[in-house]
C-alpha cells in the first residue's frame, strides 16, 4: 500500500504563521494624567533629594565657617556643634512628618474658589496656625486642572519668594489633596477696598508698585499667575502684598 504525502501549500503555511496587525490603541485620559502625575512627581521628588543635600551642606559650610571666625572656647564650641546636629535631625523629622486631615482643627471659611475652599486651621500637634487649601481631586481630574494644581504647588514651595504665600506642607487621601500654607491676617484686597471704600493716592501707589513688583518676581521663576485680581492679592500684618491662588498658573 503505497502512501501518498501531499508537498505542504507555502502560502497556506505563512499565512496560518502571520498575525493580525494591531493598531496603536490611544491611552484614556485617566492614564495619560496618572503617567503625567508620576512623572511630575518624580521628577520633583528627586530634585529635592537633590536640593536637601545641597543646603545641607551649604548650612553645614557656613555654620563651620561662623564657629571659625569666632573665638569660642573648645568646650563651646562642641557644644555648639552637637546643637546643630540636633536642630538638623529635628528638621529632617519634621520634613518627614505624616500628615493627616483630622489633625488640622477648622476654624473659619475664610476662602472658596472653584475646586475647592480654604480654611483657617490649628494644627493639633504643634498648635501653630496655617491656612490650609483643600481641594477635591475628583474635579481636579475632572476640570483637567491636575496640571495647574502640580504647577502652583511647586511655585509655592520656593521659600526664597518673598512675594508669594508660603507653602510649608502638602498631603492627600482618597478625596482631597490639601496644601498647608501661611496664614496672613490682613485678608485680601478685595476686603480692604470693601472696608475702605477709596483708597488714598499714596496707598494706591504703594499697592500697584509691590503688585508689579510681585508679578515681574512670578516670571524671573519661571511661571505665568495668569489669575491677577484684588481677590489674589493678600495683605501681610506688616500691609505689603503677597500673590496666592496659583491654580491657574503655568511655567513658561
Amino acid at each position: 500500500m503505497q502512501r501518498r504525502f501531499q508537498k505542504p501549500n507555502r502560502n497556506n503555511s505563512q499565512a496560518s504563521t502571520q498575525t493580525p496587525t494591531q493598531t496603536p490603541t490611544q491611552p484614556s485620559l485617566a492614564t495619560q494624567v496618572k503617567s503625567e502625575i508620576a512623572k511630575q512627581y518624580l521628577e520633583q521628588h528627586f530634585h529635592q533629594v537633590l536640593q536637601d543635600a545641597d543646603d545641607y551642606k551649604r548650612r553645614k559650610q557656613e555654620f563651620s565657617q561662623s564657629l571659625s571666625r569666632a573665638d569660642i572656647p573648645v568646650e563651646e564650641r562642641e557644644t555648639l556643634e552637637h546643637e546643630f546636629v540636633k536642630t538638623e535631625a529635628r528638621y529632617r523629622r519634621s520634613k518627614r512628618r505624616n500628615f493627616k486631615a483630622n489633625q488640622f482643627i477648622k476654624l473659619k471659611l475664610i476662602g472658596r474658589g472653584a475646586f475647592g475652599d480654604v480654611f483657617l486651621v490649628r494644627d493639633s500637634e504643634d498648635n501653630r496656625i496655617y491656612a490650609m487649601k483643600v481641594l477635591n481631586k475628583g474635579e481636579l481630574i475632572a476640570k483637567h486642572q491636575v496640571l495647574n494644581t502640580l504647577a502652583e504647588r511647586d511655585f509655592l514651595t520656593q521659600s526664597d519668594n518673598p512675594w508669594a504665600v508660603q507653602m510649608y506642607y502638602s498631603f492627600f487621601d482618597s478625596k482631597n489633596l490639601y496644601l498647608v500654607m501661611e496664614f496672613l491676617p490682613g485678608g485680601d484686597l478685595m476686603t480692604l477696598l470693601i472696608k475702605k471704600s477709596i483708597l488714598s493716592e499714596p496707598e494706591a501707589k504703594f499697592i500697584a508698585a509691590e503688585t508689579l513688583l510681585a508679578i515681574h518676581a512670578v516670571h524671573k521663576t519661571g511661571f505665568i499667575h495668569r489669575d491677577i485680581k484684588p481677590d489674589n492679592l493678600l495683605v501681610t500684618r506688616d500691609g505689603h502684598i503677597r500673590l496666592t491662588d496659583f491654580g491657574l498658573s503655568t511655567k513658561i
